[in-house]
């Protein structure tokens, strides 16, 4: 294991003087104003390694030092981890060296097995901003909402700053149709350059009747004298629940004396707001009570998720003929309850071909 862990190490220095010879390695380009992030380790956990190390008695260390030239304004290296992050602020090529070192020691004698520096010139390409240098991010907030809510819902708007003058944000709130109220911001404040805020839009449903809903948010900046709008839609949807079966009937067929046909599956979903709890029971019309039951015999159904009911058949007993029955899902308070679902249970002539059937 350790041999393998040293190669991999050995690998890492000796692509470093390959690069080197061949004049440095140039990094991923960054933009200004756009977070930056490269690692050369990305896709191995150097941790495990190293753990994996210990525990067979040898120590590794890997680092590299930023040893000269210049670094893009904004971008930082991480030594331990081998890699550079940030936000640039400038733009042009930079070039500089970060010296890359490797230890392996021996922890049961002290010895040093590997001790390896390269030097790897790097270049990085920053860019300047293609894009606004103030932005605001969604321009546009939907907030679905179930009738009868009263608790307030929020979401978040992004500004960022991509310029090296920090701005102040003002936000307010107005509405276009509905009730006054229901639609408020707040946040902004100071957006230092090269960073961002948010602004908190807030939806209060308390009182407001099934329909949509629109308003706006502006978020205006300053000293830049800009000024964003976020369109804002409420749609409040009417809370009225409903019991809706994916199935209307269930068919069965065995043969007298025969095996038991599989369970079969009802889906019972809420076409309103919110989850509906359900009972569910069987109920038969002849062949006695003991050939059809379900489980479980209650459950909870939303509009997204449903309550899924086994249907179960016993035919221990029945002759050869036609069997009807009724599964019936209930809901107190809900209108269009109870739901049934009609099963069917054929029954052939111990022997017949069930296909045929």
């Amino acid at each position: 294991m350790w041999k393998s862990c040293v190669i991999f190490c050995l690998l890492v220095f000796v692509s470093a003087g390959v690069l080197s010879a061949q004049g440095g390695y140039p990094l991923p380009d960054g933009t200004v104003g756009t977070p930056y992030s490269f690692d050369f380790l990305s896709g191995v956990d150097l941790s495990q390694i190293e753990a994996e190390l210990l525990q067979l008695g040898y120590q590794l260390t890997l680092s590299f030092t930023v040893t000269s030239g210049t670094v893009p304004p904004g971008i930082t290296a991480s030594p331990n981890l081998l890699s550079f992050s940030g936000t640039p602020t400038a733009a042009g090529t930079f070039n500089f060296t970060a010296t890359l070192s490797e230890t392996l020691i021996d922890l049961s004698s002290g010895q040093t097995i590997v001790s390896e520096s390269f030097p790897l010139p790097l270049t990085m390409t920053v860019t300047g901003s293609s894009g606004p240098t103030l932005s605001v991010d969604p321009a546009a907030l939907n907030f679905p909402l179930p009738q009868g809510s009263t608790a307030a819902v929020s979401q978040s708007v992004l500004i960022s700053n991509r310029g090296q003058q920090a701005q102040t944000a003002t936000v307010s709130a107005s509405t276009t149709s509905g009730v006054s109220g229901w639609l408020s911001a707040s946040g902004g404040g100071s957006v230092p350059p090269f960073s961002s805020s948010s602004v908190m839009v807030t939806v209060n449903p308390n009182g407001l009747p099934a329909g949509t809903y629109t308003g706006t948010v502006s978020i205006s900046l300053a000293p830049a004298g800009q000024t964003s709008t976020v369109a804002v839609t409420a749609t409040v949807s009417s809370a009225k629940q409903q019991i809706v079966l994916t199935q209307s009937g269930l068919r069965f067929q065995t043969a007298a004396g025969g095996a038991t046909p599989p369970s079969q599956s009802l889906s019972v979903f809420n076409s309103g707001a919110g989850n509906l709890n359900f009972s569910a029971s069987a109920s038969t019309l002849s062949g006695g009570s003991g050939w059809l039951s379900v489980s479980p015999s209650s459950g909870t159904a939303s509009s997204t998720t449903p309550g899924a009911i086994a249907v179960n058949i016993n035919p221990s007993g029945l002759a050869a003929g036609d069997y009807y029955g009724q599964v019936q899902i209930s809901s107190p308070g809900v209108d269009n309850s109870p739901q049934t679902a009609t099963v069917v249970l054929n029954v052939a002539a111990n022997g017949a071909d069930i296909g045929a059937f």
